[in-house]
């Protein structure tokens, strides 16, 4: 793990390789990937509360945390950090895709879920013919979508901007689109 990352960083990614498993089961890479951005989305949402004891045994859905954590955060950061409609669209997406595999055994939208998912992805891929590219497509979307997200959670915590993003955000980058 890169030293120079804060520790929130650091303990971020830590979350991501114990529980994100690098798999050819989609099911699995879905259920995980979206729990943890539902992780981050409760995180992003009480550093927003005054009182964020107040939600504790609160129950709201994924669906609900993804608007809220929207309405408080909006599409950027004073420190110039861009979180776009993209973002957004990606997690709206995800969970479309997480409840048709939750609630049904043999899916059958599966293939038009995971490709409404990617194409909302920051280069948006080209439509997978096989299904081991899928799977790969979709593992790495998810990475990355959990990797934008982690980075506002870290703003949101520290008031820092990761390290490795500082540069790109004085230079005005969009880090979804590039």
């Amino acid at each position: 793990m890169n030293k120079s990352l804060s520790p929130e960083v650091q303990e971020r990614f830590k979350r991501f390789d114990a529980h994100l498993p690098s798999s050819d089961d989609p099911t699995l890479v879905v259920l995980k990937g979206h729990l943890l951005a539902e992780e981050i989305l409760e995180n992003l949402i009480k550093s927003k509360c005054r009182f964020p004891e107040a939600l504790e045994g609160v129950e709201i859905g994924f669906f609900l945390k993804a608007k809220l954590a929207r309405a408080l955060i909006g599409n950027s950061h004073p420190n110039g950090l861009l979180l776009t409609d993209s973002v957004w669209g990606m997690l709206e997406a995800l969970n479309s895709l997480r409840n048709e595999l939750a609630h049904a055994l043999e899916p059958k939208k599966l293939e038009a879920k995971i490709q409404r998912f990617l194409s909302f992805a920051p280069k948006p891929n080209k439509k997978t013919t096989s299904k081991q590219e899928s799977n790969i497509a979709l593992y790495t979307a998810i990475v990355g979508t959990l990797s934008y997200l982690a980075c506002f959670e870290t703003i949101a915590l520290t008031g820092e901007i990761p390290t490795r993003l500082s540069d790109n955000v004085k230079n005005g980058t969009d880090l979804f689109t590039t």
